[in-house]
């Protein structure tokens, strides 16, 4: 799977079943130009809230997406260091790649991009679990254990129908086992977090990400196969 495929695939599934039609359609090509906030409230009564969430449309492609999703994820704590990853979560799930609806005609529920969010919250505070652990920061390490531990109850992952992957990556780091974290991020194991982060780098050609991420996913099957912590867990590279 190519590094596009991979980090695209999460939000190419969401592109695809935020779509409306009709009137909502309507309401935004009469938008010109056109906000990410729509007014428009999808309620859980609703036929296809359970598919793509609920709260706000979001029109995906706006000038105002990411200021609008901030103000949307503002209780959503990412570890200290990596608060850039929000706007870029936000801009990565909003955006429209090849073979998409036009902009302004495809849509994401604000219940749906705060899952996204925290699912990169998520990867923020395992991400400073291993480099904490690393660098011999004890009080740093159990800041973010604690934080990882919470984030399986964290509103904006379970306000929206979604698994979170976390896990086999939770019990490895209460097992205090660094290696085995960075081996499920590696091999994409923890929902949208991997080597690379939650989105793709900028600078960094499509290339070079495929390399990169093959070559970790390659590392991280070999760490899980020989960690004993995995085996006792029954973690598997999958």
């Amino acid at each position: 799977m190519s590094a596009n495929r991979r980090f695209r695939k999460r939000a190419g599934v969401l592109v695809a079943t935020m779509l409306f039609a009709g009137s909502l359609t309507a309401a935004a090509a009469a938008l010109n130009p056109f906000s990410a906030t729509t007014g428009i409230q999808v309620k859980a009564s609703d036929s296809n809230a359970q598919a793509i969430g609920t709260g706000q449309a979001i029109a995906m492609g706006a000038s105002n997406d990411v200021s609008v999703g901030e103000g949307l994820t503002q209780d959503i704590q990412f570890a200290p260091g990596y608060e850039s990853w929000r706007d870029g979560t936000i801009a990565f799930q909003t955006s429209l790649g090849p073979g998409s609806p036009p902009a302004g005609q495809a849509f994401i529920t604000s219940s749906a991009l705060r899952w996204q969010v925290a699912d990169s919250a998520a990867c923020s505070w395992l991400t400073y679990y291993v480099t904490s652990q690393a660098a011999g920061n004890t009080a740093a390490a159990a800041l973010a254990a604690s934080q990882v531990n919470a984030a399986p109850n964290w509103p904006a992952l379970t306000g929206y129908d979604r698994p979170t992957e976390l896990g086999p990556a939770v019990a490895a780091v209460n097992a205090g086992d660094p290696s085995l974290v960075q081996a499920l991020i590696d091999t994409g194991q923890v929902g949208n977090c991997t080597a690379l982060g939650p989105f793709p780098p900028t600078g960094m050609s499509s290339a070079d990400s495929r390399a990169k991420l093959a070559a970790d996913s390659q590392l991280g099957q070999q760490e899980i196969a020989t960690d004993r912590v995995a085996q006792r867990l029954g973690i598997s590279a999958g």
